[in-house]
């Protein structure tokens, strides 16, 4: 009777450690979109159309391409208060991680620095949770 007490016991133990190691593999979440294209003139912002819903310390990868690859452009996420955390990219390449420092909608955006206006086509992007 007791070694079946034990078995059950270590079963039980079993199952909630297994629960714990679901749970702490969650968290760290991959999730990947669709493309999209922004046009900037000189001087300009553009953003994305859709926002993207993110948690404080999410971290999101940005890979695109612009054109012409001359240009010197800011990319990165504008927050709902219209702030924008960015880095400058030159060269007509982007791949670069960004975290977020607060939970909201975040778009995705492109500031031209350059004087003529850019094209830039996002190739992928990935979201990890925190």
């Amino acid at each position: 009777m007791k070694t079946k007490r034990l078995i059950c016991l270590i079963l039980i133990l079993a199952a909630i450690l297994s629960c714990f190691t679901a749970m702490a593999s969650a968290a760290n979440i991959s999730r990947a979109s669709g493309s999209f294209n922004i046009t900037a003139k000189s001087g300009r912002t553009g953003k994305s159309s859709t926002a993207l819903p993110l948690e404080a310390g999410d971290e999101v990868t940005i890979k695109a391409s612009y054109t012409p690859f001359s240009a010197s452009v800011e990319v990165g996420l504008i927050d709902e208060d219209g702030v924008f955390h960015h880095v400058t990219v030159e060269g007509g390449s982007v791949d670069e991680t960004i975290r977020v420092p607060s939970r909201g909608n975040y778009y995705f955006a492109v500031r031209n620095r350059g004087k003529n206006e850019i094209s830039i086509s996002q190739k992928a992007f990935e979201h990890l949770t925190s």
